[in-house]
């Protein structure tokens, strides 16, 4: 069964992400590709539409939120390598309250389950 974004306007928001992600994937560069477009997101959300400008604000919050909820998703659904990874997936998840109702947040707690497994496993064989 496939999770559908709530907030995809169909852009293509994967496509878009593009430009943010590293090409390797890797955990540094999809936290990097977050905090980019969370930040973009942000500074948007804190300038006001222009008197007659409201439709054209609004289309671009749409992207700029299509990016962001990419970006998470990516991040927050790649595993973890070690316990720097694991620290930055809960921060995140604390910050952006994954937990209150974030339609991926089933799929992101088991997950961070398994990665907190994983890596105490890991951590005790060293």
């Amino acid at each position: 069964m496939e999770t559908k974004n709530p907030h995809a306007n169909g852009a293509g928001a994967s496509d878009v992400v593009g430009r943010y992600a590293k090409p390797d994937s890797t955990w540094s560069g999809l936290l990097a590709s977050f905090r980019l477009a969370k930040a973009e997101m942000d500074l948007h959300c804190a300038r006001e539409p222009q008197d007659g400008q409201h439709e054209a604000y609004e289309a671009e919050t749409s992207r700029l939120c299509d990016i962001h909820t990419e970006a998470l998703n990516r991040l927050l659904l790649t595993p973890c390598r070690n316990p720097q990874d694991l620290g930055s997936k809960i921060a995140v998840i604390v910050e952006e309250e994954i937990h209150d109702g974030w339609y991926m947040a089933s799929p992101i707690m088991a997950l961070l389950t398994e990665d907190a497994r994983r890596i105490l496993i890991l951590e005790a064989q060293s």
